[in-house]
């Protein structure tokens, strides 16, 4: 008997809540406004009713106080916030019983908080309740409500109350209808006059027909049908159909197959937009020893499997399969997945495993973002960044030479260090102007001058929107460099919280420290695929080490995501490092000899900041590091590291991996190329347009200017005349449409038709071998 009431007992006290310390229901109270142990009961009892559907649950919670308040007569919030405040008490319930095993000072506190709130009223009242309100014993009611213990009740209803209502919805009603009858009388009306107007001629009884002004209209336009497919667009470039031709086909076409047009867009400009439909296209290159090559630019859906398909059909057409080696990539998901990425169903239909380079320049663009976003995190959930857009509009009142540096406030060490690297970079060619205008800027920021220039100079902003990070590292110290006359800018401004928003970010000053300490130096040595692991591990040990805790929480947990190059088969690349030790060049090779080969995934990289002092590149070897020396002659390892530099299957290695391409720049630039020539077609067939820009790149590497003593042999070309354009080696299935194309070359050199038919007849007289 005793154990039948302890398990009754127990059973009774497992249907109590915890901290609540009443059971789930299903109802409100009726009498009274529910505070938040009602609320919070009528949401578990949801919750265990459909526990895989929290949505719904809260759904029906809110509209179960949503009727109690209504009952009351009580004006409340707008409903999505009525959810939003019962999904908050959801998270803060359920936040304490993940730490229910805690028995910490901080863990009882809160408990001891929550419980303590819990008689407190659940008020989603409107915050204007009180003068929408008009019935004083309603006013005087909530007041009751919102003390403690909840005073008053609510008694029977209102009988006048509910006649006076019943009678204003009755009123609505009559309205609704007398308007739609005037509106049906109307539309009669107007279809009489039309058709006696058709069917007869007018007279002056006819013209004393004077028709009611019609009903107001929605502003929302009825959504219309778009029946120009991409099937049906290509149907119209192949025929070569203008949009006026296509509508006034299609429009009678529609007719006679019965459809209502009224319901079809099938206007002449929304014909035009939809033929110009923006597609997704995938720069395919080939990178080696001084060769780099655009293999194709083909349309793509960015998903996994048809990317893969794509690369891997252009790579066979090239007949280049057994030649490829690495993957140069993006670290997006689509291409780094672990089970399905474009990278693991490429290794899949070559049968073989690759060697991954992730681009650099795009991990450290993830970096910059990241620690920006921590300075300086941004609200709006527009695609531009606010600030910069508001400094983008002030620019045209900017004076450039009143602008500010750091020289005086910087008074560390590797402040020349840094001057020092931009002014040699400077000296160099880059491939992108963000790329000079990056390192001006912060030499400016330095204090300096920058290399080549007699005369300090600014260049306009350009784009702003948060998928470009370069641009938040050039917007953000040009607008600390005019942050005086920035602000000045904001206080004439008429006065708003759009203009207070706009004003300088207070941490500006820390992100600009971050760039010129950390991202210039990283970023314009990232190209180098042999010192790769060595620059990753220096930066993660320099970022560890820095005093701003936003930037070195920030900088490790998203540089430490994408340490690619410390992987263990990758750090092979340190060994032809030439800045690198010749003891560590030894401590690599005895790591190698030593440990066993493993089949296993290679580790996540994971270090501790205790230990990271002491951790060299010749920590991350393994004996998987071999599968990066398999793809080279690796008979060097015998010989001394002091001696390497002689060798000869080390020399061929060097050149190897310098060959490597470890920076995704090369696929802008063949973005960059086709939408030069996308923007205004010079052909409609995809494989012409492949053809074409095979031509054009090139054309480019002969003439990368204008100027003629770029031209290959100098000023002695203008002797001769120039060589034949466009004989590209390209892959056997563009041979049949491909003759078009590469002597259509002339054209994109800008050749009138009658010279480059002279030229075309020169070119095809002489015997030139077949292009594929």
């Amino acid at each position: 008997m005793s154990r039948r009431r302890f398990e009754m007992s127990s059973t009774r006290s497992t249907d109590k809540l915890w901290l609540v310390g009443a059971p789930a229901t299903q109802e409100l109270p009726s009498s009274v406004l529910p505070n938040r142990e009602e609320v919070l009961c009528v949401l578990q009892y949801y919750a265990k009713l459909n526990p895989r559907d929290l949505a719904f649950s809260v759904r029906q919670t809110a509209l179960n106080v949503q009727h109690q308040y209504s009952k009351a007569n009580i004006p409340t919030i707008d409903p999505c916030d009525i959810l939003k405040k019962v999904r908050r008490l959801h998270e803060e319930y359920n936040g304490l019983k993940k730490s229910k095993s805690r028995t910490t000072g901080q863990a009882e506190e809160n408990r001891a908080n929550f419980v303590a709130c819990l008689k407190n009223l659940f008020d989603v009242a409107h915050r204007d309740t009180m003068s929408k309100i008009m019935i004083k014993e309603d006013r005087d009611f909530l007041e009751a409500q919102r003390k403690p213990g909840r005073q008053g009740k609510m008694g029977g209803m209102d009988r006048a109350w509910v006649e006076k209502e019943t009678r204003t919805q009755q009123r609505r009603d009559d309205d609704g209808s007398r308007a739609a009858q005037e509106s049906q009388a109307f539309a009669e009306r107007q279809a009489t006059v039309e058709l006696e107007f058709l069917t007869s001629s007018s007279s002056p009884e006819e013209q004393d027909v004077i028709a009611s002004p019609p009903p107001k209209r929605s502003r929302r336009a009825p959504s219309q049908k778009k029946i120009i497919s991409p099937q049906v667009s290509a149907a119209l470039d192949r025929t070569n159909i203008s949009d006026r031709k296509a509508a006034h086909v299609l429009l009678p076409f529609v007719e006679e197959l019965g459809a209502n047009t009224r319901e079809l867009s099938l206007s002449a400009s929304t014909i035009n937009r939809q033929r110009k439909r923006v597609v997704d296209r995938l720069p395919i290159l080939l990178s080696g020893e001084g060769v780099e090559k655009i293999l194709a630019v083909p349309i793509t859906d960015g998903k996994a499997e048809p990317t893969a398909n794509t690369i891997h059909s252009v790579i066979s057409e090239w007949a280049i399969s057994d030649r490829i080696r690495a993957l140069c990539f993006d670290t997006t998901a689509t291409n780094t997945g672990s089970k399905g990425g474009v990278c693991v169903r490429l290794q899949q239909s070559l049968g073989r495993d690759l060697l991954h380079l992730a681009c650099r320049h795009h991990m450290l663009e993830i970096l910059l973002g990241t620690v920006f976003s921590a300075l300086i995190p941004e609200t709006s959930q527009s695609p531009d960044i606010v600030a910069f857009v508001h400094f983008r509009e002030f620019w045209p009142y900017v004076e450039q030479d009143q602008y500010r540096t750091a020289n005086e406030e910087l008074k560390e060490d590797w402040v020349d260090d840094i001057l020092k690297l931009c002014q040699g970079y400077l000296r160099k060619d880059h491939p992108r102007d963000d790329y000079r205008e990056l390192l001006e800027l912060a030499v400016v920021f330095l204090g300096g001058i920058p290399h080549g220039r007699k005369k300090i100079f600014f260049h306009k902003p350009g784009a702003v929107h948060q998928a470009r990070w370069m641009a938040r590292a050039i917007y953000a110290l040009k607008m600390w460099i005019f942050a005086p006359q920035f602000a000045e800018y904001q206080k004439q401004r008429p006065s708003s919280s759009r203009a207070v928003k706009a004003a300088v970010p207070p941490k500006l000053d820390e992100f600009c420290i971050f760039i010129v300490r950390y991202y210039i130096r990283a970023w314009f040595s990232a190209a180098c695929s042999a010192n790769a692991p060595r620059n990753d591990l220096d930066l993660y040990k320099a970022l560890a080490k820095e005093t701003n805790k936003a930037i070195r929480e920030s900088g490790l947990k998203a540089l430490g995501r994408h340490m690619w190059y410390l992987s263990e088969v990758t750090v092979g690349l340190a060994l032809f490092d030439d800045e690198m030790p010749l003891e560590e060049k030894r401590n690599v090779v005895a790591s190698l000899r030593s440990m066993e080969r493993s089949e296993e995934p290679p580790p996540k990289f994971c270090v501790e900041e205790a230990d990271l002092d002491n951790k060299t590149v010749a920590s991350f070897v393994t004996k998987n590091t071999e599968k990066f020396l398999d793809l080279l002659d690796k008979g060097f390892l015998n010989v001394d590291p002091a001696m390497w530099g002689m060798n000869p299957m080390y020399q061929a290695g060097a050149r190897r991996v310098r060959g490597l391409l470890v920076t995704n720049d090369a696929a802008e630039r063949g973005v960059a190329l086709v939408q030069d020539f996308t923007k205004n077609p010079r052909t409609k067939s995809e494989d012409q347009l492949q053809c074409l820009l095979q031509v054009v790149e090139d054309h480019r590497k002969m003439y990368p200017t204008a100027k003629k003593y770029d031209s290959p042999d100098g000023a002695a070309a203008l002797a001769r005349p120039p060589p034949p354009l466009g004989l590209t080696r390209l892959p056997q299935s563009y041979t049949g449409s491909g003759l078009y194309s590469c002597y259509n070359s002339p054209r994109v050199a800008g050749f009138s038709r009658p010279c480059a038919q002279e030229l075309l007849t020169e070119i095809l007289s002489q015997p030139y071998p077949s292009p594929h």
